[in-house]
């Protein structure tokens, strides 16, 4: 079996900053800074390959921020959620009271229009 062609450096470069350009065009930010952590560790292990393990343990820290800030703003983001849920039901609450109140107000009118003999339709006035 024949060994792989070598990538040369200017189309490594590039074919690892098309992920970034994805990244910023999905306007996922997250999905940026970690596809350009990757690039850059790709990187520097494709120029440097003896700093392998620095490399990787450098790239796991920064990772592990990236993940840890993603999820702080993915709870801010459903504590924003959930605020906005209950202020809804507040006012669906506050909503239906009018509705119920506003019902038994025209039923009551009605029952006392039929009680008195009058009527609202057209077909019953002389």
């Amino acid at each position: 079996m024949a060994p792989a062609a070598p990538i040369s450096t200017g189309t490594g470069t590039i074919r690892l900053a098309v992920p970034i350009v994805v990244g910023i065009l999905a306007r996922k930010v997250m999905l940026t800074l970690f596809s350009a952590l990757l690039s850059l560790l790709a990187l520097t292990l494709l120029f440097e390959p003896s700093s392998t393990g620095p490399a990787l343990a450098v790239a796991s820290a920064i990772g592990s921020f990236l993940v840890a800030l993603e999820s702080l703003i993915d709870r801010r983001r459903i504590t924003a959620l959930n605020t906005q849920i209950g202020e809804l039901t507040d006012r669906v609450v506050t909503l239906e009271g009018a509705e119920s109140r506003r019902l038994a107000i025209e039923v009551r009118t009605k029952t006392q229009d039929v009680g008195r003999g009058l009527s609202r339709h057209p077909a019953h006035l002389p």
